[in-house]
């Protein structure tokens, strides 16, 4: 879809994970005197409540043979739902190394409700309620599974499965010769809180160098200026002095002074500057005709960053080695 081709299958891992934990359920059953008579496993597949219903009304000789039918369990996937209170900003990225020793990148995953249901088959309610006692328990209401979602990325999360809602129906098999063969059938619905992730992009390009240019901005108000001077005035301003056209119209601070260009880098203006006027140095006395004036940033430093050493990638501990130019 969208011309991209992949397949993270976090879908399977979480069905996977899910049954796994209901694996090594044990039932045992005891003697009228207490000591255990039996303890067996109780199997697990995957699958829906109504295939195994047909199982256990389709079976003639399920009265007869019973334990070898019964217990059972059974889970299925009944629906996902996107879950917009746990949505993160969709420009995150997630960075990390690939074999190739460049960097895989890719965004923050979508979160989905994933809604399963386990059921289980039992002859009895003894039976039933040993089984039930095992699980409910550990869900108070959720239990939290840690799953390695995206190998690539080294990507392991804590996912929480919370224990929505528990229910039971007595369901009769029979009559096989004369006698009603009882099941009992428990449903737990449970929700898991999971993610739907894209793609992984593999980038073999790392960036060895940062540079960074620190600029003395200008304010909306334009108090921070660059003041075009006419050529032919006299002296020079020195950093830091005022200037002025007269006590009637602008006067600021001087932070540079450019003979070359005739540039006048002002701030903490106040007033305002006529052009064709002379702009003066209160301790200097240069005076130059303001032709116009300029809105623009200074460039204050310029900081490069590069890594110590130059050939580090990204399985390295590195250092840096940091460069400050000032103007």
């Amino acid at each position: 879809m969208f011309g991209i081709i992949y397949n993270n299958r976090v879908i399977r891992k979480y069905i996977t994970a899910f049954g796994s934990l209901f694996t090594n359920t044990t039932l045992s059953r005891f003697n009228k005197d207490g000591s255990e008579q039996e303890r067996l496993i109780v199997p697990i597949q995957f699958g829906e409540k109504e295939k195994y219903i047909q199982v256990l009304e389709g079976d003639p000789l399920a009265d007869k043979n019973i334990s070898i039918t019964l217990p059972q369990m059974s889970f299925d996937m009944t629906g996902l739902k996107y879950d917009p209170t746990r949505k993160m900003q969709t420009t995150i990225v997630n960075y990390a190394q690939n074999p190739a020793g460049g960097i895989s990148t890719q965004y923050v995953p979508v979160p989905y409700d994933f809604q399963f249901s386990l059921y289980l088959y039992v002859r009895n309610v003894e039976d039933g309620t040993q089984i039930i006692e095992q699980i409910l328990p550990f869900f108070t209401p959720d239990y939290t599974l840690r799953i390695t979602t995206i190998p690539a990325m080294g990507i392991t999360q804590g996912i929480p499965i919370i224990l929505n809602d528990t229910d039971y129906e007595v369901n009769n098999t029979g009559p096989h010769d004369g006698l009603d063969t009882r099941s009992i059938i428990w449903t737990l619905n449970f929700t898991l809180k999971g993610y739907i992730y894209g793609p992984v992009n593999s980038n073999d390009h790392i960036i060895r160098e940062a540079i960074t240019h620190l600029y003395d901005w200008v304010d909306v108000d334009g108090k921070n200026l660059v003041l075009v001077l006419q050529p032919g005035g006299s002296g020079n301003f020195k950093d830091g002095e005022l200037v002025s056209q007269g006590n009637a119209n602008g006067s600021a601070e001087v932070l540079t002074w450019s003979p070359t260009t005739h540039r006048l880098f002002i701030n903490n203006v106040d007033g305002t500057f006529m052009t064709n006027s002379p702009i003066v140095g209160t301790e200097s006395g240069a005076s130059f005709n303001l032709v116009n004036y300029e809105i623009v940033p200074r460039l204050l430093e310029t900081v490069t960053i590069t890594p110590s050493p130059p050939n580090a990638n990204v399985a390295n501990n590195t250092g840096f080695i940091t460069t400050i130019e000032t103007f």
